[in-house]
């Protein structure tokens, strides 16, 4: 008798891969990125922009971002930084880039408004009734 015949090896492309998770058409969107990974590194551009709006020795009070009749200036900018606090209108610029953003979403997407910050100050007048605050949130 002779030797067994040696098992037989699979060739390359019958060894099978991971099947890709498709997600459902609500959660697709054809422009926006929706998971981002934190820890991954900033590109050099985006480097370069972060530079160039806290740059010291700048002019403080020009628009590093203008869009209709909103606008930020580098000092406003610059409360990014950690451990300061953040100014309202670059909360302001967010909702407008989001609101922005929303626009490029699938059409079975759920949408989403972000509000600027105007709508958490009014109701915070210490100075009117809760009634009268409640009346200005509303409407």
């Amino acid at each position: 008798m002779g030797t067994p015949a040696p098992a037989p090896v699979p060739l390359e492309q019958e060894i099978r891969g991971k099947r890709k998770v498709r997600h459902a058409a609500a959660y697709r969107s054809p422009y926006v990125r929706r998971v981002i990974n934190l820890n991954k590194k900033y590109k050099t551009q985006e480097y370069s922009v972060w530079r160039w709006i806290i740059q010291e020795g700048q002019d403080k009070i020009e628009h590093v971002f203008e869009a209709g009749d909103l606008f930020c200036i580098r000092k406003h900018m610059a409360t990014l930084r950690p451990r300061s606090r953040l100014y309202y209108s670059v909360i302001d610029i967010w909702d407008a880039l989001m609101n922005e953003k929303e626009t490029y979403k699938a059409v079975e997407s759920p949408m989403c408004l972000f509000l600027n910050i105007g709508l958490s100050i009014v109701p915070l007048d210490e100075t009117r009734s809760k009634d009268e605050q409640y009346k200005i949130y509303v409407t």
